[in-house]
């Protein structure tokens, strides 16, 4: 599966969502005055996400903002950043690294967002499990594991349940790993 897909990896983000680059916009007027001295205050931390759902809705109906700020628990953010280490070390794309998991394909298929079902099968109050079904090429079905970290609910894996079959840290495991 390691050269199975094309290449994104490059243009992934810490967490895990590509990135686009785009110009700077040229400022539509002259700039203003210098801005007032910055606040040494730490700026106040995003409001917490209380639905485990919520959280994956965000993934495939957010805005575009939303959609590039997944969160990963801590645990799953330090596989990610190994394997991206190995990333740049080999020049190459990595096991783990070569596509995008939340269709489970290197490309996602105009009109996919139509079907997809979300589901919560559990939700204990530290962790939960979600579901998700859809059409993207084939049935994609993937199941979330979400942890209740840092007063907010986290990304803490993510498996597919069909073919193909892959769990996102065992993908950084392995990706960590390459040479």
């Amino acid at each position: 599966m390691k050269h199975l897909f094309v290449c994104l990896a490059l243009m992934m983000t810490p967490h895990g969502v590509m990135a686009q680059a785009s110009p700077a916009p040229e400022p539509a007027t002259p700039p203003a005055a210098a801005p007032p001295a910055l606040s040494t205050e730490p700026a106040p931390p995003a409001a917490p996400v209380a639905d485990p759902l919520a959280v994956v809705r965000r993934i495939y109906f957010g805005t575009e903002g939303e959609q590039r700020n997944w969160v990963y628990s801590a645990r799953l953010t330090k596989l990610q950043d190994a394997a991206e280490a190995a990333t740049r070390r080999v020049g190459a794309a990595v096991a783990g690294l070569d596509f995008m998991y939340h269709v489970n394909a290197t490309t996602a298929e105009p009109g996919y967002e139509k079907t997809v079902r979300i589901a919560a099968r559990r939700n204990d109050g530290k962790q939960a499990r979600v579901r998700v079904s859809l059409r993207n090429h084939r049935n994609v079905e993937l199941v979330y594991e979400l942890v209740f970290e840092n007063g907010r609910w986290m990304i803490d894996d993510v498996r597919s349940i069909r073919e193909p079959r892959w769990i996102l840290s065992r993908l950084y495991i392995t990706g960590a790993r390459e040479k």
